[in-house]
């Protein structure tokens, strides 16, 4: 499993579901703690340090990919078109309602990778099996 949630333990520490408003941006709101799912076809966006948000469509939801060293396969992984680079890892995937202005958790960011016809594909892990893999909840 390949995550980036955290137990928060800091009771001082008041957590945030605030949409990251990087340089530039004009999106606003919150990442709702509900988690959704979504198949092959669906648009879901994703917030990375290194190319901020882009969206891009799923093209498979049983992906397997290795690390760069091919010592470990992630699985299942959920492939996508939306851009990405180094750095963007870790960032949070939604996806966005727009009839009730709703983005849910989808999951989290891996990387990516050519397919092979040498276009660009995105990963993410699930949120859900982060979730059940770790025992953890969203805030």
């Amino acid at each position: 499993m390949d995550a980036s949630f955290i137990e928060i333990t800091n009771s001082d520490y008041e957590g945030s579901n605030q949409l990251y408003k990087y340089p530039g941006s004009t999106a606003s709101g919150e990442i709702s703690p509900d988690i959704k799912e979504y198949g092959v076809g669906f648009t879901v966006n994703k917030i990375g340090q290194t190319t901020q948000r882009t969206w891009g469509e799923i093209y498979t939801t049983t992906a397997r990919i290795k690390d760069k060293d091919e010592a470990i396969e992630f699985y299942p992984m959920t492939g996508t078109r939306y851009n990405s680079a180094g750095g963007d890892s870790g960032g949070i995937v939604y996806s966005y309602v727009s009839s009730t202005d709703t983005r849910y958790t989808v999951g989290i960011h891996k990387g990516s990778m050519l397919d092979a016809s040498g276009n660009k594909c995105s990963f993410y892990v699930k949120a859900n099996d982060i979730k059940n893999a770790l025992n953890v909840t969203r805030y």
